[in-house]
């Protein structure tokens, strides 16, 4: 043609539309205006449709500046091309104003600008969208409801939803089948399954969308076993599946680990050839991940056409839900060498990762990754990382991460309380749960086992009782992990019976429970009931772990009995449980403890890693079996091995040499602990040299030691007032006991001490005055009263429900204690009594 018009051009440019050649357009476009031929409104509409083909907004926004200038805004055909451009690219504030502009606005216009905000939000827009058009009088279609449903199962906005159900049922009677489809998947994703039954069962017709958007309801919200009964129920009646049941039905196997039906599906995938279709194929990857079948999982992965950032995290998931860290790590790594660009799902795996192993380093790299993508203000991915933080003991990160979050959930104060509770800061988790209470934030199963294992390592009893009590108000007690968390709260403040009672109330009473029980006897000498409660677990084909081990041989160590340490010893090594490190060192322990120390060394020698708490246990053996020689000389050797002496070995070291009366020896490590090993000493040091001293006779030495101590504790001073009745020493004794009594005035052992001392010196006269003294403090107690006291003591010992070290070593200290104390009945009285 020798010259091309406006009509020549925009026909070719239609036609690069009509042909989905929407580059090819906009470049036309470009000529044309090189011609300078001004473009009509035909031009502009089928340029815009090019734009929003392309997502192209900044190409559109071009086009909207010119079109304004050449007064064609007002048009309608322009007009709604222009919302659907902005729509179509998610920019809905210049489609809220292009909408705004239209002369006429139809039910098509407001269609499209509902389905833009239910697509990209605010969905509260599209709901006020809806309203205003009624409003308006513009009568919705199937289209517009079908947008609007969708925004209020996308929104959770169920009363909505049931609202336009309700209308729609009065006003029309019987619903289509994508109309009924639409509110089955509404009510499916609010979590009401009564009611997208209801409508299900009303429809005379099912298609496969009717199924799937029910089935979808049931894998998200269960019971998750309904969403295979469907999926039979479906087969049944001859519908076939699509790609999206299929996902549905792979997310519900792998939910419930159902690897058998998996299976079956994956065969009926790889038959009806969906296993190239990325979504399900995703979904192939995470049901073997889910089920811990991660060869095949891998496997399938690597055979995907598209290894999308869903592909990636589904497998990454895998690895670190399964404890297959290292592998989490390398696939996420591998992920960015493909560069595939991360989300928060696949940076929160990785995380979570990172804490399970410890990898402080590559954690500190992610957060910066994070911060540099812009991921810093997802909620998800911080909560990861206050729990990352907290579980490798960077609390004070955690603790600043934490309170830069302008909101917080549950899950946030979950992974912090978790933190302070793992690493035995009980006071620390109490405090937190408070606040998050007085927040308004309701603690969740995972926040009520944290806080309970706090109170068992404070001793904090009556606060346990108390979250027992909220708990079962809750109706949380048949919860399987917070009971066996209740066991062993129960169990560390030692409330044994209480701690049985919950046990028995187990629907299911794994290693845990089981191993709590026998923890807490041999923590609180109930070592006999220990091994019992041990030999009944096995009686129940529950299997000991290596935990269940070392409390066992704890009490063994405990009581001295040999025999059962070597049949304990036997089962471990049957299960390849000797080679773990905490298994071993309590077999040294208990063998050392024993005087059995060939059998120590046999285990110490095969020992993968000697460490220092397995050296600590051979020297501390040695110590109580009066062989300080072989102490030293095991020290010695643990140096030649190149291993660094901890506060535990000196305290072992220093106690083996009090046994030994080796002063000199004693004083030389004393001296050497802080400036050769960077030990700093403390109370149990200090009183470890105090003992030597004073067993020695080196009493006024002794005394030097213990005003080291600021304060000096009683039982310190007690052990220096001890040995002056040993020696007979009445100076030093004197000021011991005077510092005791201004510690505890009415407890009558310093009284008895003291007046032995003056006796033994033949100072009858000094001896009954103290005896004098003690009878007057100990008459400000009235002795009915003081002996109630002690009755309840003896009363929550026996029941377990509270410890008292003073009655806790026997029958003999309970006598001594009721003679000392003055009381008459003995402890057959108490006994009967009870």
């Amino acid at each position: 043609m020798a010259q091309l018009n406006e009509r020549t051009w925009t026909a070719r440019i239609q036609g690069h539309v009509q042909g989905e050649r929407w580059q090819l357009a906009l470049s036309t476009y470009q000529e044309m205006q090189d011609s300078r031929v001004h473009p009509s409104t035909f031009t502009f509409v089928a340029l815009l449709k090019a734009c929003a083909k392309l997502t192209d907004v900044e190409t559109g926004k071009y086009l909207h500046a010119q079109i304004a200038q050449m007064g064609f805004d007002d048009n309608l055909h322009v007009g709604r091309m222009l919302m659907s451009m902005y729509v179509k690219c998610g920019t809905l504030p210049e489609a809220q104003i292009a909408f705004a502009k239209l002369p006429v606005k139809n039910v098509v216009s407001w269609n499209a600008l509902i389905a833009g905000y239910s697509e990209h939000g605010p969905y509260k827009n599209a709901l006020d969208c809806f309203d205003q058009m009624q409003l308006e009088g513009v009568s919705p279609n199937a289209v517009t409801l079908a947008s609007v449903i969708k925004v209020c199962g996308a929104s959770r906005a169920f009363d909505k939803g049931r609202e336009i159900h309700t209308m729609l049922k009065q006003n029309t009677g019987e619903l289509d089948l994508c109309v009924s489809n639409t509110f089955i998947g509404m009510y499916a994703k609010c979590g009401s399954l009564f009611e997208a039954e209801e409508v299900f069962n009303k429809m005379t017709v099912h298609d496969v969308v009717s199924w799937t958007a029910l089935m979808t309801g049931y894998a998200e919200h269960g019971p998750v076993e309904k969403t295979l009964e469907c999926f039979h129920q479906m087969e049944q009646d001859g519908v076939s599946p699509n790609a999206i049941t299929l996902t549905c039905i792979l997310k519900a196997c792998g939910s419930i680990g159902d690897l058998k039906k998996g299976q079956e599906i994956h065969a009926y995938v790889v038959i009806e050839q969906y296993e190239h279709d990325t979504v399900v194929g995703n979904s192939l990857v995470g049901l073997y991940a889910k089920c811990g079948s991660l060869i095949e999982a891998r496997d399938i992965f690597e055979e995907l056409a598209v290894q999308d950032v869903v592909s990636w995290t589904v497998l990454i998931a895998g690895y670190a839900e399964h404890g297959y860290d290292q592998e989490a790590l390398e696939a996420f790594d591998n992920m960015q060498n493909e560069h595939v660009s991360a989300d928060a799902v696949s940076y929160a795996c990785s995380l979570k990762a990172c804490s399970t192993i410890g990898a402080t380093d590559k954690g500190l790299l992610l957060h910066a990754e994070i911060a540099k993508e812009g991921f810093e203000g997802d909620l998800t991915i911080n909560n990861t990382l206050i729990g990352m933080y907290a579980k490798i003991n960077m609390l004070s990160e955690a603790e600043d991460l934490f309170s830069m979050l302008p909101d917080r959930n549950v899950v946030s104060w979950t992974a912090l309380i978790g933190g302070y509770a793992e690493h035995g800061h009980g006071e620390p988790v109490l405090s937190c749960f408070e606040q998050m209470q007085i927040e308004g934030i309701f603690p969740n199963d995972v926040t009520y086992c944290c806080v309970l294992k706090a109170c068992g390592s404070t001793g904090a009893l009556d606060k346990g009782i108390k979250l027992h009590q909220e708990i079962v108000e809750k109706g949380l007690g048949s919860d399987s992990s917070i009971g066996t968390t209740l066991v062993g709260m129960y169990a560390k403040c030692g409330s044994l019976l209480r701690a049985q009672k919950v046990f028995e109330q187990l629907l299911f009473q794994d290693v845990t429970s089981w191993t709590a029980m026998i923890a807490g006897h041999a923590e609180y000498g109930s070592d006999h009931e220990a091994l019992n409660w041990l030999e009944h677990m096995c009686r129940s084909h529950v299997s000991p772990n290596a935990v269940t081990y070392v409390s066992a041989l704890k009490a063994c160590g405990s009581i001295g009995c040999l025999i059962q340490s070597r049949e304990i010893h036997e089962e471990a090594t049957l299960k390849g449980l000797e080679d773990d490190d905490s298994v071993g060192n309590s077999l040294i322990s208990v063998y050392a403890k024993c005087g059995s120390f060939v059998d120590a060394w046999a285990v110490l020698n095969k020992l993968q890693t000697l460490d220092v708490v397995a050296w600590s246990s051979m020297i501390k053996g040695y110590a109580v079996n009066e062989e300080s020689d072989l102490a030293i000389e095991c020290f010695q050797r643990m140096q030649r091995e190149g291993v660094r002496p901890d506060a535990v070995t000196m305290i072992c070291l220093l106690t083996a040499c009090g046994h030994g009366s080796m002063v000199f020896e004693g004083q030389e490590f004393f001296n050497m602990m802080e400036c050769s090993y960077a030990v700093a000493p403390t109370l149990e040091h200090i009183s470890c040299m105090v003992d030597l001293l004073a067993r020695a006779g080196f009493l006024y030495e002794a005394e030097t030691f213990l005003e080291m101590l600021s304060p000096p504790p009683e039982a310190t001073w007690l052990a220096l007032l001890s040995a002056c009745k040993t020696y007979r020493e009445e100076e030093v004794g004197l000021r011991c006991f005077r510092q005791l009594v201004e510690l505890n005035p009415k407890d009558a052992t310093w009284y008895v001490i003291m007046s032995d001392i003056y006796a033994s010196n033949c100072k009858l006269d000094d001896a009954v005055r103290i005896e004098a003294m003690r009878r007057d403090a100990c008459a400000q107690k009235r002795p009915a009263v003081a002996l109630m006291e002690l009755n309840h003591k003896i009363y929550d010992f026996i029941v377990g429900t509270t410890q008292y070290p003073e009655i806790s070593a026997g029958t003999s200290n309970l006598r001594l204690r009721l003679r000392v104390e003055g009381h008459v009945p003995d402890l057959d009285i108490c006994r009967s009594h009870f």
